[in-house]
């Protein structure tokens, strides 16, 4: 038997959503765990914390975040200034 976070354990009591890790987001987007955990840090994907270093998601949130249309390539900086 392996050993459950305790935080998991209360998240998917109160839940009906499907918990997915980062490693399985970023199969499914193809992207590396890297892109994912900084999308998280950035607040673009709902995510949460267990045992100190692990991010979950549920897949709601995740499917919504996929979703949203994005172009491909590095995103233009808001405040170019042509001086």
């Amino acid at each position: 038997m392996t050993n459950i976070p305790y935080a998991l354990v209360l998240y998917t009591m109160n839940s009906n959503d499907t918990i997915i890790t980062t490693k399985k987001a970023a199969k499914l987007l193809g992207v590396s765990q890297s892109r994912i955990r900084q999308l998280i840090r950035d607040g673009k994907i709902d995510a949460f914390k267990v045992d100190g270093s692990m991010w979950l998601m549920s897949l709601e949130d995740f499917n919504l975040f996929s979703a949203k249309t994005r172009r491909a390539g590095r995103p233009r900086r808001e405040d170019v200034s042509t001086d």
